[in-house]
């Protein structure tokens, strides 16, 4: 701990920097670390200096240390939701997350005065239409206040990735024609039909905009009434 934040006050002072995103997708999990770093931050005074983000699992985090973060200059929090479908999450070893742990992290991080940023998944080989349609609603439905979506990918290596091959499920084993964010790009044969699957991932997308942007006008008309 003492040595991060000898490096965050360096940068500080000598590159006037003032915001750090921490990428590590699991922030949280050495609670004991995260509370020495969150207690030395404000003794440091630090907190008035960096605000700071970070990645973490739902089931990381408790509402004692999110109070703790959002007091050391913590701003937002970045969580690997994945997906709104329990058997999903299950089949695709998702980190043992569960759907109402979701509700609850959310709930706690919002109400601590942190703001939630939730990635999701779709694409999954065993995915159907109504799941996929699950995790849209988990998304477009919570108190987050960003979102995205990225599809599916089994790069080689992976546990995914030797499970697409074994069941001949690869349309290719170029990774370079791989891509997260387009859904007319799709590394796995999917249980539905790829026009069907980009329809819902475009759905995704303007489900959630035409939220924020109808949250928008209900607070401009609040306003201006």
């Amino acid at each position: 701990v003492d040595n991060l934040l000898d490096e965050l006050e360096q940068i500080a002072e000598d590159y006037d920097i003032r915001f750090v995103k921490y990428s590590d997708e699991i922030f949280c999990v050495h609670k004991k670390w995260v509370m020495e770093f969150c207690g030395k931050t404000v003794e440091r005074g630090l907190q008035d200096h960096i605000k700071w983000a970070c990645e973490t699992t739902v089931n990381s985090v408790t509402q004692g240390m999110l109070e703790a973060m959002k007091e050391a200059g913590c701003d937002s929090i970045f969580y690997g939701f994945e997906f709104g479908n329990q058997k999903i999450l299950d089949d695709s070893n998702s980190k043992g997350q569960k759907i109402p742990v979701m509700h609850q992290a959310i709930d706690w991080t919002s109400q601590a005065g942190i703001k939630v940023y939730g990635n999701f998944m779709m694409g999954y080989p065993t995915e159907t239409k109504e799941d996929i349609e699950m995790t849209i609603a988990l998304a477009t439905s919570t108190k987050l206040d960003h979102i995205s979506f990225s599809i599916v990918t089994p790069f080689p290596g992976t546990a995914l990735y030797r499970e697409c091959k074994e069941k001949g499920l690869l349309r290719s084993e170029n990774f370079e024609e791989y891509s997260y964010f387009h859904p007319g790009n799709l590394a796995i044969k999917l249980a539905i039909p790829d026009d069907e699957f980009k329809a819902l991932y475009e759905k995704a997308h303007r489900e959630y905009y035409f939220r924020r942007i109808r949250g928008r006008v209900k607070q401009e008309m609040a306003e201006i009434y």
